[in-house]
C-alpha cells in the first residue's frame, strides 16, 4: 500500500506538472502571436507613414516644378516681349495721314527721326533692354536645365508608389 500512495502522490505531482507546463507553453505561444501581430500592425503603420511622406514629398516636388515652369514661361514672355518692342522700334512709321504705325502705338515714346535727344534715349533704352533680356534668357536657360536635372535626380532618389 506504500508503493500505491507514493505513486499516486508522484502521478498527481506529474499531472500537476504536465499541466503547468502545458499552461507556460500556451501563454508562451499567446505572448509570441502577440508579439508578432503588434510587429505587423507597427511595420504596417510605418510603411503607410513611409508612403504618405513620400507622396507629400512627390507633390511638394510636382509644385515646384509647375512654379519654376511658371517662371520660365514668364521670362519666355519677357523675350517676346523684347521682340515685340525690337519689331516695333524697326517698324515705326507713320502712314500717308501722320498716323503712327500699330506696332510703333506700343510704346509711347518711339523714336522721332526729327529729334536727336529721343532717338539717343531710345538707342539706350534698347541697349539696357537687350541686356536685361540676355540676363533673363540666361537665367531661364539655367533654370530650365537645373530643373531637368533635379527632377531627373529625384525621379532616381524618390520611388513612385
Amino acid at each position: 500500500a506504500a508503493t500505491t500512495t507514493t505513486e499516486l502522490q508522484y502521478s498527481k505531482k506529474l499531472k500537476r506538472f504536465e499541466r503547468t507546463i502545458l499552461i507556460s507553453r500556451i501563454l508562451f505561444l499567446a505572448c509570441g502571436l502577440t508579439v508578432i501581430f503588434a510587429t505587423i500592425v507597427f511595420i504596417n503603420a510605418g510603411v503607410q507613414s513611409l508612403q504618405n511622406s513620400v507622396y507629400n514629398i512627390q507633390s511638394s516636388i510636382r509644385n515646384t516644378i509647375r512654379v519654376v515652369e511658371g517662371g520660365i514661361d514668364i521670362t519666355a514672355n519677357f523675350s517676346v516681349g523684347y521682340e515685340y518692342v525690337t519689331l516695333a522700334a524697326r517698324n515705326y512709321t507713320r502712314n500717308e495721314d501722320g498716323e503712327e504705325s500699330s506696332l510703333a502705338k506700343f510704346c509711347p515714346y518711339p523714336p522721332d527721326p526729327d529729334d536727336g535727344t529721343i532717338v539717343e534715349e531710345w538707342e539706350s533704352l534698347q541697349e539696357s533692354w537687350r541686356e536685361l533680356v540676355s540676363a533673363v534668357r540666361d537665367l531661364s536657360s539655367s533654370i530650365n536645365i537645373e530643373m531637368i536635372n533635379l527632377n531627373k535626380d529625384l525621379t532616381n532618389t524618390v520611388p513612385q508608389l
